[in-house]
């Protein structure tokens, strides 16, 4: 099994390359690991990706069609009047679409991991166990909000109200008022984890122990190094 720290790591290693390099075969590649690396993930939940993908997809595309109709710079491909496309402004779309994909894909590939994961990785390179415990709990809150909203959306549902034929100033009120028992909701719950992290003493000033400590095998410095090794590989190949 590969350690927490490995996976961190490489998602790093792949989100660096993607917002670095502006080339579209390299991008190409990096969403090919990407898409490797999830069909090697075990018990991931295909339903809540694909459900999630369809949350992310509207906002992919709108930048895409934003990136090939505002960049007129390059050969003319198509004239439709009211705008054109060049062929750096598709290259560009692309690019930046593949981007965001490549973002969203290899942060997929971090789904599962536990506050004792996250642990176990910021101990091995010496890390504060409090940032270990900030990061797992926002992972940890940003479910418990989208199913707040489902919540909140259903039970207007429930009601009769329906946001798709309102108009846009009754829409924005609306909004406004859902605003105000939500952070409510969020603020009660995160008083209650304070108090929880207080009762296991987590703010005591003491270090603290860990059982069954993992440490990193063969397979994961091979893994960083190859991550690692692809970071340059890039640049290597860019310059020869």
């Amino acid at each position: 099994m590969i350690h927490p720290l490995t996976r961190l790591i490489i998602v790093l290693c792949i989100s660096t390359l993607a917002i670095l390099y502006n080339d579209l075969f390299i991008l190409a590649w990096l969403l090919l690991a990407c898409l490797i690396l999830l069909t090697g993930k075990r018990q991931l939940d295909w339903r809540r990706l694909i459900r999630f993908f369809r949350y992310f997809f509207p906002l992919l595309l709108s930048i895409f069609i934003i990136q090939l109709v505002f960049n007129p710079k390059g050969a003319l491909l198509l004239d439709l009047k009211l705008f054109r496309i060049t062929d750096t402004g598709l290259v560009t779309a692309g690019i930046v679409a593949l981007r965001l994909l490549i973002l969203f894909l290899s942060g997929v590939w971090l789904w599962g991991l536990s506050h004792r994961d996250f642990n176990q990785a910021f101990r091995c390179i010496g890390l504060p166990e409090s940032l270990a415990v900030m990061i797992s709990l926002t992972l940890h809150f940003l479910p418990v909000l989208t199913g707040r909203i489902t919540q909140m959306t259903t039970q207007l549902k429930l009601r009769g109200i329906s946001l798709k034929g309102m108009r846009l100033r009754p829409r924005l009120q609306l909004y406004l008022n859902m605003i105000t028992p939500l952070l409510g909701w969020t603020m009660k719950d995160l008083k209650y984890q304070a108090i929880a992290l207080d009762l296991r003493g987590f703010r005591n000033g003491k270090k603290h122990s860990c059982y069954q400590c993992r440490r990193l095998s063969p397979l994961d410095l091979l893994l960083i190094l190859t991550a690692f090794a692809c970071l340059w590989l890039p640049r290597f190949v860019w310059q020869n």
